[in-house]
This record gives C-alpha cells, sequence and structure tokens, in this order.
C-alpha cells in the first residue's frame, strides 16, 4: 500500500549515505515483489518509479504551492483561523491563531468541531509538513485516516491522473474537480501519507542534503532509484524517454534472473 512507499520515503530521507540508501531500495523492491506474490510484468514497475522519481511522470497538474495551500484548506473543510491559517501562511513561521469557543476550527463535516483549542503548526516553510501536522492532529497515525480507509498505490496514482486530467483552463469547473479529489485523497491519509503525496504532487521529494531537484537533474537521484530495481534501467529510461517501456524491459531483465536491462531496451538490427 502506499504507506509502505511513505515508509521507504521517510527511511531514504533519514539516510545520507548512498550505500544504505542503495541496499534500502533493493530490500523495498525484493519485499514488494514478495508481498504481491510474483515479479513485476507489465509495467507495473513504473507506477512505483513515478511515485519515488516524480520529475520522471509526463503528468503535469498545474498547482503550485500557494493554489494547492488553498486547496487543501477547502479540501479539509477549515476555516480561515487556527489550521487554515497557518496552510494559507505556510511559508510562515508561528504559532496557528487560537480557535474560537464557539466552534474552535470550523465544525466541518470531513474533522468535526475542534473547540477552543490553540495549536502550534509544526514545518512551517514546507507545505507538506504543515499538512502533515494538520492531519496528525486531527487524525494521528490512524490508517485510513478520518475516513477508516487505508490508501492503495492504484489510488494514489488514480488521483494523480485525476487531478492531470482536470480542465485546468476552466477556472471554476477545474478547481473544483481538483478539490473534489483532493478531498477524497487526504480524508483516508495519516499525516506522514499526505506528506509524500503534496511532495509528489510538487514533483519535489526533498531528499538528500542539497536537495531532489538537484539530484534529480545530475542523474543521482533516479539512477539511485531505477538500478535498485534492475541494473541498467537508468540507461534504459534515458535513451528511451519512456518509462513503462523501460520498466518493462527491466521487469523482463529480473525475471530472467538479473542482468543489464539497458540491452533489453535497445533495438535490435
Amino acid at each position: 500500500g502506499w504507506k509502505s512507499v511513505c515508509a521507504l520515503l521517510e527511511s531514504l530521507e533519514r539516510t545520507r549515505e548512498k550505500k544504505q540508501r542503495a541496499a534500502k531500495l533493493q530490500k523495498f523492491w525484493a519485499w514488494a515483489e514478495r508481498t504481491v506474490g510474483r515479479p513485476f510484468a507489465n509495467g507495473e514497475t513504473a507506477v512505483l518509479l513515478r511515485l519515488l522519481h516524480p520529475l520522471a511522470d509526463a503528468r503535469r497538474y498545474y498547482l503550485k504551492e500557494r493554489s494547492l495551500s488553498e486547496a487543501c484548506i477547502q479540501a479539509l473543510g477549515l476555516s480561515s483561523r487556527g489550521a487554515g491559517a497557518a496552510l494559507r501562511d505556510w511559508q510562515e513561521g508561528g504559532v496557528a491563531a487560537a480557535a474560537s469557543d464557539d466552534g474552535g476550527d470550523g465544525d466541518d463535516e470531513m474533522w468535526g468541531p475542534r473547540v477552543g483549542f490553540t495549536s502550534t503548526v509544526k514545518g512551517q516553510g514546507d507545505l507538506s509538513a504543515v499538512i502533515q501536522s494538520t492531519i496528525d492532529e486531527r487524525v494521528g497515525s490512524l490508517s485510513g485516516g478520518a475516513a477508516r480507509r487505508e490508501l492503495y498505490l492504484s489510488d494514489v496514482d488514480g488521483a494523480l491522473t485525476s487531478l492531470a486530467r482536470r480542465d485546468a483552463r476552466a477556472a471554476d469547473d477545474g478547481r473544483a474537480a481538483g478539490r473534489d479529489v483532493l478531498r477524497a485523497l487526504l480524508s483516508r491519509c495519516t499525516g506522514v501519507e499526505a506528506k509524500w503525496f503534496v511532495r509528489v504532487l510538487l514533483r519535489d521529494l526533498r531528499i538528500s542534503g542539497c536537495g531532489e531537484q538537484r539530484d534529480a537533474y545530475s542523474g543521482t537521484w533516479p539512477r539511485l532509484i531505477f538500478d535498485s530495481f534492475s541494473e541498467g534501467l537508468y540507461v534504459a529510461y534515458s535513451w528511451r524517454g519512456d518509462l513503462a517501456a523501460a520498466a518493462m524491459a527491466a521487469e523482463a531483465t529480473r525475471a530472467r534472473g538479473g542482468g543489464d536491462a539497458s540491452a533489453a531496451a535497445m533495438p535490435t538490427s
């Protein structure tokens, strides 16, 4: 499920040494295949690779931090005070405004009323961390989030596809569709699951000391991610420019017991 991918990303975020990261990734791939009971096939690996390296994902969501924070406020049913204010001003430090005694953070239908509380929202300056703190404060680590329905990779991938398909030109309809998708997904997230979903959505995992974006463009991060599944997968992807096709070639190579995936991806003359 999505929580397993988030646990991996949390572990990778805490680990700086490249060999340790590679070992954790290889262990994850082996565990994932044991979990499904068979080797990955038919491009299934590409779904995971897009989540672990969002810059390889061709989907575009047209959501920047400011518009995403507003969409999340509405998706979570927050008022303009308290946690809603902290989300809107996520770049600024400080304490979320004290909620009033007549409904607290708003009688939102997803979370229920929060009466007379003052909250210090963690993670100011990092939108994903502020959203994590906001959700943690309400549902903690409860599996399935507020909706009590666990998230699977197909749910996350489907939500991203829906967000990419919404008509960004039809402003009102597009925003409404985006809010509906975000609301449905965030209601099923724990805080840490929401954190990583937001980072994937923003195409910046913020992993490594100098930032995931820099590693991604220099090749360090994607090579680590791709080649941990099958040696040569990064070269195959770079050559083809088609993640699904490269993933299928790597799956075939892995199913045969190993080898260089880049050779399987090259055309035969």
